[in-house]
Protein backbone atom coordinates (compact mmCIF):
# COMPACT_ATOMS: atom_id res chain seq x y z
CA UNK A 1 0.00 0.00 0.00
CA UNK A 2 2.89 2.49 0.67
CA UNK A 3 4.90 1.72 -2.58
CA UNK A 4 2.39 4.31 -4.98
CA UNK A 5 3.04 6.97 -1.93
CA UNK A 6 7.00 6.31 -1.69
CA UNK A 7 6.73 6.13 -5.84
CA UNK A 8 5.21 9.87 -5.82
CA UNK A 9 7.51 10.97 -3.23
CA UNK A 10 10.33 9.69 -4.82
CA UNK A 11 9.53 11.29 -8.23
CA UNK A 12 8.64 14.73 -6.63
CA UNK A 13 11.76 15.06 -4.39
CA UNK A 14 14.16 13.95 -7.06
CA UNK A 15 12.18 15.22 -10.29
CA UNK A 16 10.16 17.90 -9.16
CA UNK A 17 7.87 15.55 -11.05
CA UNK A 18 4.07 15.36 -9.84
CA UNK A 19 2.02 12.50 -11.50
CA UNK A 20 -0.91 12.07 -9.11
CA UNK A 21 -3.96 11.37 -11.25
CA UNK A 22 -5.88 10.13 -8.08
CA UNK A 23 -4.91 13.86 -5.86
CA UNK A 24 -3.87 11.48 -3.15
CA UNK A 25 -0.45 13.30 -2.49
CA UNK A 26 -0.12 15.84 0.04
CA UNK A 27 1.45 18.61 -2.58
CA UNK A 28 -1.33 19.08 -5.31
CA UNK A 29 -1.43 21.78 -8.41
CA UNK A 30 -2.91 25.06 -7.22
CA UNK A 31 -6.75 24.62 -7.96
CA UNK A 32 -6.92 28.44 -8.44
CA UNK A 33 -5.03 28.76 -11.44
CA UNK A 34 -6.75 31.04 -14.45
CA UNK A 35 -7.60 29.12 -17.48
CA UNK A 36 -4.55 31.40 -19.21
CA UNK A 37 -2.24 29.40 -16.94
CA UNK A 38 -2.18 32.54 -14.55
CA UNK A 39 -1.76 32.40 -11.02
CA UNK A 40 -4.32 33.87 -8.32
CA UNK A 41 -4.03 34.03 -4.52
CA UNK A 42 -5.02 30.75 -3.37
CA UNK A 43 -6.69 30.83 0.48
CA UNK A 44 -7.87 27.62 2.00
CA UNK A 45 -8.31 28.42 5.63
CA UNK A 46 -4.80 28.14 6.42
CA UNK A 47 -3.82 24.50 5.59
CA UNK A 48 -2.78 25.21 2.24
CA UNK A 49 0.24 27.24 0.34
CA UNK A 50 2.79 29.21 1.13
CA UNK A 51 1.77 33.14 0.32
CA UNK A 52 2.31 34.22 3.63
CA UNK A 53 5.79 33.54 3.90
CA UNK A 54 7.04 35.30 0.78
CA UNK A 55 8.73 38.56 0.58
CA UNK A 56 7.04 41.12 -1.62
CA UNK A 57 9.96 43.21 -1.45
CA UNK A 58 11.68 41.46 -4.26
CA UNK A 59 13.31 39.32 -1.97
CA UNK A 60 12.77 36.02 -3.06
CA UNK A 61 12.85 35.17 -6.47
CA UNK A 62 10.24 35.33 -9.03
CA UNK A 63 10.31 31.49 -10.39
CA UNK A 64 10.24 30.67 -6.66
CA UNK A 65 7.32 32.85 -6.38
CA UNK A 66 5.60 31.21 -9.30
CA UNK A 67 6.52 27.73 -7.92
CA UNK A 68 5.40 28.23 -4.33
CA UNK A 69 2.08 29.50 -5.71
CA UNK A 70 1.91 26.51 -8.67
CA UNK A 71 1.77 23.87 -5.84
CA UNK A 72 -0.50 23.96 -2.86
CA UNK A 73 0.38 21.79 0.75
CA UNK A 74 -2.52 19.59 1.22
CA UNK A 75 -2.55 19.08 5.11
CA UNK A 76 -5.71 16.71 5.32
CA UNK A 77 -3.78 14.16 2.86
CA UNK A 78 -0.17 14.15 4.61
CA UNK A 79 -0.04 10.30 5.98
CA UNK A 80 0.02 9.57 10.00
CA UNK A 81 3.50 8.55 9.59
CA UNK A 82 4.77 11.98 8.07
CA UNK A 83 4.87 15.06 10.03
CA UNK A 84 3.29 17.90 8.84
CA UNK A 85 6.09 19.83 9.15
CA UNK A 86 8.21 17.20 6.67
CA UNK A 87 5.18 17.48 4.61
CA UNK A 88 5.79 21.48 4.03
CA UNK A 89 9.20 20.87 3.56
CA UNK A 90 8.21 18.35 0.61
CA UNK A 91 5.93 20.55 -0.94
CA UNK A 92 8.98 23.37 -1.19
CA UNK A 93 11.34 20.91 -2.50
Amino acid sequence: MSKPFFATLQRWIFSGDLRDPFQEFFVQLNPEQSMNGRLSPYHAGGDMGFESGLNNGGGVDEAHAVWEKKYVFVKGMVPGFVSEEFGKKVCLL
